[in-house]
């Protein structure tokens, strides 16, 4: 999260914040397409003013983008009615869609909010995908990531449930997390600008409408005047700390969860000792922590993103390894079981066995994004088949310590050709990685590399003149490597969306 401006001992303009904000993402260089996600709510409309008068200091362009979720009526057409004026009026491209939210809600048996995230996003992912935005920029406030703390809080949460909101995920980026609400209102209220009100969000029935309208006014008005902030700072903490525990997490999931007809499968003595080679640590609390956090990642997956368990639903699962007979069932919130046999627990997801979701990870993955080597700048990927998002920049090498600490390959773009393609990896696949004497098939690698089976279908690769030259998580080949004479380096960086 950044947090200038919030922290800062120096006040900040806003228009200031937002440029660090957006340096801060990566998405204020000269030449980057911005798409700018605006609902006519005060804080996107805010978002798009700002982002319009930081363009000739950043070099940046815009286009506007709005999706109508058809769930207020005439409401919702006049919302993208207004957004379709205001982007006219600042001479900026309006690109929009819209999708019956309710009837995807009822086919997929999801709430409304959660059925509305997923179309939303969804359409981002494929703006970006296309072309048309290298990010995308949403409006979200200090106010919104303090009200889904306090939310997850008040639900039951672990931890990883209080990183709440993140300020860059995959292509989205959140430039106003560090800006009070009544900030952007003031800023438009000065400017002149007229905003639109969704009725929704003061709705009594909903639990983020109250928070906002009651429960965080009262105490801040009463109790702690700057709970907002110190709510927001929870987030920003727990952010950091995830990055350590995901990294465990990630391994121990890779190392000891499989994937079988049924659903994902994993030892109870796995489950409770994931730190394998630890002897010190078995029983810890270092190791349920970890525990903890593994029972979640599998229900995650599952069950898909953002699906969180509660803390008791957690310790029922972490009760059910420890227990000592076969044929036990936990039944799960989202229709999820949890069966133990023979010191193995099985988690099956809704359907019947050979659902959808494991057939999607069992079943071959096939991609092919075709691009260009930047002349500068970067290139975004996304990858929705594997959840995962490319971004190829050109930097100044060897200046590139930063960089590479964050998990990033650079390779030497004089030594690459047309065209250059990232694809999942093909039987026959094999190059010749830096280090290595002899060419090494691709499929040998992941093997010793004990990358599960459910991956390795999907594993990225890139090409350039139809050679292979990269494989993710291991060296490129030797002869694209940045050597002494090299001033410039095409890096990649991955991020899980």
């Amino acid at each position: 999260m950044w947090s200038a401006g919030v922290c800062s001992r120096v006040p900040l303009s806003l228009e200031k914040r937002v440029l660090l904000a957006l340096r801060s993402a990566g998405s204020a260089r000269p030449g980057d397409r911005l798409g700018v996600a605006v609902s006519g709510g005060g804080d996107s409309v805010a978002l798009l003013l700002l982002l319009q008068g930081l363009c000739s200091e950043s070099g940046i362009s815009l286009v506007v983008i709005h999706f109508n979720h058809l769930l207020r009526g005439s409401d919702s057409d006049a919302d993208e009615v207004f957004v379709s004026n205001l982007a006219r009026t600042s001479q900026l491209e309006f690109l929009a869609a819209r999708e019956d939210v309710a009837a995807l809600a009822r086919q997929n048996r999801w709430n409304l909010e959660d059925a509305a995230r997923r179309a939303r996003y969804a359409y981002f992912e494929r703006i970006v995908t296309q072309g048309n935005a290298a990010q995308i920029a949403v409006g979200h406030t200090l106010d919104d990531q303090a009200e889904t703390v306090m939310a997850r809080l008040l639900r039951g949460t672990g931890l990883r449930g209080l990183t709440a909101i993140h300020s860059v995920r995959g292509p989205i980026i959140r430039p106003l997390l560090d800006v009070r609400r009544r900030e952007l209102r003031d800023y438009l209220k000065r400017r002149g600008v007229q905003w639109r009100e969704d009725a929704t969000n003061s709705d009594p029935g909903r639990l983020r409408a109250r928070l906002r309208a009651d429960l965080l006014p009262e105490i801040e008005k009463n109790y702690a005047p700057a709970i907002a902030i110190h709510l927001a700072e929870l987030a920003r903490q727990a952010q950091a700390e995830e990055v350590f525990w995901s990294a465990l997490v990630e391994a121990g999931f890779r190392r000891h969860v499989k994937v079988s007809v049924q659903g994902l499968e994993i030892n109870g003595s796995d489950l409770l000792a994931p730190l394998t080679g630890l002897d010190a640590l078995d029983g810890s609390p270092v190791q349920q922590a970890l525990s903890r956090r593994l029972i979640r990642r599998i229900v995650e997956e599952s069950c898909g993103r953002g699906n969180f368990p509660a803390a008791r639903h957690v310790e029922e699962v972490m009760g059910l390894a420890e227990a000592d007979h076969s044929g036990q069932v936990l039944q799960l919130p989202h229709g999820l079981r949890v069966l133990r046999e023979f010191g193995r627990l099985t988690f099956v997801s809704p359907d019947e066995p050979g659902q959808h979701k494991i057939r999607s990870l069992l079943r071959s993955v096939s991609y092919e994004h075709r691009f260009e080597a930047p002349a500068g700048g970067s290139v975004h990927i996304s990858i929705p088949e594997i959840r995962s998002h490319y971004r190829l920049k050109l930097i100044d090498w060897p200046s590139v310590e930063r960089e590479t600490r964050e998990g990033a390959q650079a390779l030497d773009p004089a030594s690459l050709r047309s065209p250059l393609v990232l694809r999942n990896w093909r039987a026959g696949d094999a190059y010749c990685p830096a280090g290595r004497r002899r060419s090494r098939k691709i499929a040998r690698m992941l093997l010793l590399r004990r990358i599960p089976r459910n991956e390795r279908a999907g594993w990225p690769v890139l090409t350039s003149g139809g050679d292979v030259i990269w494989a993710k998580g291991f060296p490129p080949a030797k002869h694209v490597t940045p050597g002494q004479d090299t001033q410039k380096a095409l890096v990649i960086l991955e991020q899980k969306v």
